[in-house]
């Protein structure tokens, strides 16, 4: 045209500047021009074109035209991501067509997933470009932030758009970054990362913020369980529990929602989460959560401090006695409801510290050297004089002792069937009489302090031994950090070597109390997986590890089952 109307302006005898008519282009003709004679194209070369100086998506409506013209050359739903995310010499202009692809409506463009972010994109509210599902575009945005600067357009079009997402789609950008984390090495964008975690803490690690925190809180442990217990401690940490009414009450409600999500995860992921979450930060914090989940029954209390001293000794029990000696005034009846420290709390603390084993109680103290022994006197004495119904709370009862050392000897000797034992147990857990439920305690302590005896023991008392131990985990007598504690020390069994002697008998250990909870197997998937991976389990059992398979299969369809059923449902927060 231009060419023919020179030609025209030529004929008149210089008329001057050639005016150009303003037209508009039939993009459905250049599509089909395109689809025509031009898709034998190599269109991913096509699309590397984009990168030029003029090239800028301002709105909706223009995507849709390069979309439309892209996709009637190449017969492809997209722009290859290797395009998309490359490094382009336009920043500016590449960034206006991410930015418009992740505002567009689903009818016009949804990122390409994989099958596990196309799995998690059901988790939370559905953003319809998928944008935040895409693993690859949240690392190229974290790419680009570290190597642009504060104050660019770019920069700031990249903050923008994960504002916007941390309101729309929080699981998703949460999902995405930890996935991102877990990859190991140098994490791209490392200070964009810190402050929007520090955000996505606040919204799944506190209570009430989002009604999806359960499916993406055992999700994040599924991908990174490190993630968890770090987000955890975090909360906690960011909460101070003196001040007054609101902040105690802020204090008390996060330390809730972390007791909600160990007994979340210890009943549906793996027995051991509990330990692991609580086991994530210093005294304090270790402290808070296992009162506050005694309490609640997802911890027993008694069992888990004991553990805690026989590993850590002074370096746990000097802090428990601090830890009671400034919470014990302000204790509660555990019938008042929600309180941060029980009066029965403190009674357990004070048993726990005083059956510290002799040695340990002769130990100097840190702060002024003097035994052990002497400080937990001192905290008794106050405990008492405060809250007089605790006099008998830091003696050690013999008759408990003897009573549950009774109660094995008639096993033993077959006086006792393990299954009359078993009813009697279930009794005493449950009974109103604080006697039977410290035999119960007594004896479930008293069986795990065993546990580094049991390559000594005699062929007969070792199956007995074993049978009663698998079978306290197949009728729930042991529960979230309790059973966990269980669990890894049959497993710890099972990873010894079946030869003659110590390491051979802990095998057979092992094997007994396996045995006795497989009906159980498949509430824990991850646990399935170490059994599954012991070489001379694989060589010498492959039945077993057959079983345990089928095990592991039906804890996936059971999972694929309850996602489908929770589709479209909003989830609960975690539950305390």
């Amino acid at each position: 045209q231009q060419q023919q109307q020179q030609q025209q302006g030529g004929k008149g005898g210089g008329a001057g500047p050639v005016q150009m008519p303003k037209t508009e282009w039939n993009y459905d003709t250049v599509a089909r021009v395109f689809s025509e004679d031009y898709s034998g194209l190599n269109w991913t070369v096509v699309s590397q074109w984009l990168d030029t100086p003029e090239f800028y998506v301002s709105d909706l409506p223009s995507l849709a035209v390069v979309l439309k013209l892209y996709r009637s050359g190449s017969n492809q739903p997209s722009i290859p991501y290797a395009s998309l995310f490359g490094s382009w010499r336009n920043s500016v202009g590449q960034m206006s067509l991410i930015a418009s692809l992740v505002a567009a409506p689903a009818e016009l463009y949804t990122f390409q997933l994989n099958e596990v972010e196309a799995q998690d994109y059901l988790i939370g509210s559905p953003y319809p470009s998928k944008a935040w599902s895409c693993v690859a575009l949240t690392t190229f945005l974290l790419h680009a932030s570290s190597s642009t600067l504060p104050n660019s357009a770019v920069h700031q079009a990249i903050r923008s758009l994960f504002r916007s997402a941390l309101t729309s789609a929080p699981e998703q950008v949460v999902l995405g970054l930890v996935k991102i984390q877990k990859g190991g090495g140098v994490v791209p964008g490392q200070k964009l990362v810190s402050e929007l975690m520090g955000q996505l803490l606040s919204v799944f690690f506190k209570p009430g913020r989002s009604a999806y925190s359960g499916h993406v809180i055992k999700r994040l442990w599924d991908i990174l369980p490190k993630f968890v217990v770090s987000g955890c401690v975090e909360s906690f940490r960011s909460v101070g529990q003196g001040g007054g009414k609101n902040q105690k009450e802020e204090w008390l409600s996060t330390v809730m929602h972390i007791v909600g999500i160990v007994r979340l995860l210890s009943c549906e992921r793996e027995a051991s989460a509990g330990v692991r979450i609580l086991s994530g930060g210093d005294v304090e914090y270790v402290l808070s959560v296992a009162f506050v989940a005694g309490d609640k029954d997802v911890v027993k209390l008694d069992a888990f401090l004991q553990e805690k001293v026989a590993k850590e000794g002074m370096n746990f029990a000097f802090p428990l006695v601090a830890f009671v000696g400034k919470n014990y005034i302000s204790a509660q009846p555990r019938s008042d409801g929600h309180v941060p420290i029980s009066i029965e709390n403190i009674a357990t603390a004070l048993k726990v510290l005083a059956n510290c084993p002799k040695e340990l109680q002769a130990l100097p103290t840190p702060n002024n050297n003097t035994p052990l022994s002497s400080s937990i006197k001192a905290l008794t004495e106050a405990c008492v004089s405060k809250h007089p119904g605790l006099a008998h709370a830091g003696s050690s009862s013999d008759e408990i002792e003897e009573m549950a050392n009774s109660y094995f000897q008639k096993i033993y000797t077959s006086e006792q069937s393990i299954g009359e034992v078993i009813e009697m147990l279930k009794r005493f857990k449950s009974s109103e009489s604080s006697r039977e439920q410290d035999i119960f305690a007594c004896m479930i302590h008293n069986l795990f302090d065993e546990y580094r005896f049991f390559h000594k023991y005699p062929d007969k008392e070792l199956r007995i031994t074993g049978v009663l131990f698998g079978t306290l985990i197949q009728h729930q007598l042991v529960s979230s950090i309790t059973l966990g504690i269980a669990l890894r020390y049959v497993l710890e069994a099972l990873r010894k070597q079946p030869v003659p002697g110590g390491s051979g008998k802990m095998f057979r250990f092992g094997m007994f109390a396996l045995e006795q909870f497989k009906p159980r197997l498949h509430e824990w998937p991850q646990y399935c997986s170490h059994i599954i991976q012991i070489p001379h389990l694989k060589q010498s059992h492959a039945n077993l590890v057959g079983e345990i398979e089928q095990a592991m299969m039906k804890a996936k369809q059971e999972a694929e089952l309850g996602r489908a059923d929770s589709q479209g449902q909003d989830v609960g927060a975690v539950a305390p």
